[in-house]
């Protein structure tokens, strides 16, 4: 008798296959939801801690400008301020995108916010740094300074 040899089930295994790749993409399409749902909720709340934290750092401001018994506290609360500041900051920068699967980054990447620069030419770094606070609440756009026309570009 001869040996009958089988060729593997190559439908039912591109089929397997391609269930994978639906559940692999589903699995892509939950976590870029539950990312998007959880950096909404970081920004939501920083946008939220901010405007307390800025109300104290003009306070700290103005007591330091007319209390000089107190100056050295003051300062203190007013670093300590500008670190939290600086937390809030980071809090609203988008994560990065996950590089470890080619489809995850791809299906991440598409549905993740663009990041804007705005380039502020103003001779006034007060001026720029007034915009620039306005702008904090928007963590999609980033602001950068240029003192002049030249520097600029």
């Amino acid at each position: 008798m001869s040996e009958i040899t089988t060729i593997p089930d190559l439908e039912g295994a591109n089929q397997e296959i391609g269930q994978l790749r639906e559940q692999l993409r589903r699995a892509v399409a939950e976590t870029a939801r539950t990312r998007e749902e959880t950096q909404q909720r970081i920004q939501k709340f920083a946008r939220e801690f901010r405007v307390p934290l800025t109300t104290v750092l003009g306070f700290s401001d103005i007591l330091s400008a007319t209390d000089k018994s107190h100056r050295a506290e003051l300062n203190q609360i007013a670093i300590a301020g500008h670190e939290l500041m600086e937390l809030i900051k980071n809090l609203e920068q988008p994560p990065p995108a996950p590089t470890n699967n080619e489809y995850a980054s791809q299906d991440v990447e598409a549905l993740a916010p663009f990041v804007h620069t705005l380039l502020y030419i103003e001779d006034n770094e007060t001026n720029f740094r007034l915009t620039a606070r306005i702008l904090e609440d928007r963590p999609n756009i980033e602001a950068v300074w240029a003192p002049t026309g030249e520097q600029g570009i």
